[in-house]
């Protein structure tokens, strides 16, 4: 079986890596800071409304959990093999 070659720019990867990772990392700032916000209001909001809405943001909560998991999983695992990969043909370090 033929193999084709295979280009890829090693500085876009480690460019594509760090915004994965900053985007993990803002998406969970913010989910905390969203949570502590729903902390204070459920001081105050303390009715059958306020269960559903909690119970809706909880499972959106799994959900964008999900989401960081997964970011951190291809920029940190996936994508830095490809990097140390490419940095041990070309015999570069970063």
């Amino acid at each position: 079986m033929k193999k084709g070659v295979i280009r890829i720019d090693l500085q876009s990867l480690i460019n594509f890596r760090e915004k994965l990772k900053n985007c993990s990392i803002n998406v969970a700032e913010q989910e905390q800071k969203t949570k502590r916000a729903m902390n204070v209001v459920s001081q105050s909001w303390r009715d059958e409304n306020y269960k559903k809405f909690e119970a809706k943001f909880m499972q959106d909560a799994a959900t964008i959990k999900k989401l960081i998991d997964g970011l951190n999983y291809y920029g940190d695992l996936i994508l830095r093999k490809y990097q140390e990969k490419i940095q041990g043909y070309k015999g570069v370090k970063y």
